[in-house]
């Protein structure tokens, strides 16, 4: 089953010039990728680490359970309304190694004055 999930930019998008498509790989963009599984699909991943790790005897310390996007690719970039569509992979990692991913589709759009910067995700 997919779902949707929609985040929005705290901070400003740097883009290189006015009304330019995101690009999926834009640290931005992989920031509210990661902020979207967090908050959708972390705690599922969560407590499948966490039973990975006390398979493995290995004591569970959060601050080194982190996330990366992995595998990005373009899918289509849309230049009249400033939208890329990409697909990645989304892992879990602890310690440095990843455990767990999950694949991810999402769409990238900068808002009309350009200063955030809008993700719509697909797991």
């Amino acid at each position: 089953m997919k779902l949707n999930y929609l985040a929005v930019a705290a901070a400003s998008l740097i883009l290189n010039g006015c009304g330019s498509v995101p690009s999926c790989s834009d640290e931005t963009v992989k920031e509210l990728v990661i902020q979207i599984a967090d908050e959708q699909i972390g705690f599922q991943l969560g407590a499948q680490l966490s039973g990975e790790l006390a398979n493995q005897q290995i004591e569970l310390d959060l601050k080194k359970i982190g996330w990366n996007v992995e595998s990005i690719r373009t899918i289509d970039t849309n230049k009249k309304n400033n939208l890329a569509s990409c697909a990645a992979k989304v892992q879990i990692m602890y310690d440095g190694k990843a455990y767990f991913e999950h694949d991810v589709e999402y769409t990238a759009q900068p808002t009309d004055d350009g200063k955030n910067v809008y993700v719509e995700a697909t797991f």
